[in-house]
């Protein structure tokens, strides 16, 4: 099973992402992995403040203005590679933060999760942050609440529940 997450910032991505990896097996992946990891070569200290923030959506963009799907491509050159050495097939994407990312996750035959919160306020106008508000092909949508984990781990439950029923309904049809 393939899962990608969006949502705003602090909504509960990589909660969501860890819970899937520790009570249901996922792996779990970030399209800006790569991106990371090439920052703090450049001299990124790890900090996710403002400053920190900015770097990596600049350095992001950058990137993608030269090959647009740079940062999806790597990270299913990474999903690829971990099912070849451990046979892993359930994967979380915890940061789809642009449609060709969404569009690559479903082409992968995922499933894609809009998280939000109701207290949720972000003044980022940043692509990264605004792209995917207006798009209405999510699979499913959860609501995260501040401090309250337990629902959005409801939730998730839910939804594996479902696609685990659904995946084996489609493999017995293919039988």
């Amino acid at each position: 099973m393939l899962i990608g997450l969006s949502g705003k910032k602090r909504v509960g991505k990589d909660t969501a992402g860890h819970y899937l990896e520790l009570v249901h097996d996922f792996s779990r992946i970030a399209f800006a992995d790569d991106l990371k990891k090439f920052a703090k070569k450049l001299g990124w200290n790890n900090q996710k403040d403002d400053r920190g923030r900015r770097f990596l959506q600049d350095l992001g963009m950058v990137a993608r203005q030269y090959d647009s799907n740079i940062w999806a491509n790597l990270a299913f050159q990474r999903i690829l590679k971990i099912h070849r050495q451990t046979g892993q097939n359930d994967f979380v994407v915890t940061d789809m933060r642009f449609l060709n990312e969404v569009n690559r996750v479903k082409q992968e035959g995922g499933i894609v999760i809009r998280i939000t919160r109701e207290d949720e306020i972000s003044d980022d106008t940043h692509a990264s942050e605004t792209e995917l508000d207006t798009y209405t092909g999510f699979d499913y949508r959860v609501q995260s609440v501040k401090g309250d984990f337990n629902a959005l781990y409801k939730q998730l439950d839910d939804i594996v529940r479902k696609e685990r029923v659904r995946e084996s309904s489609d493999a017995s049809a293919r039988v």
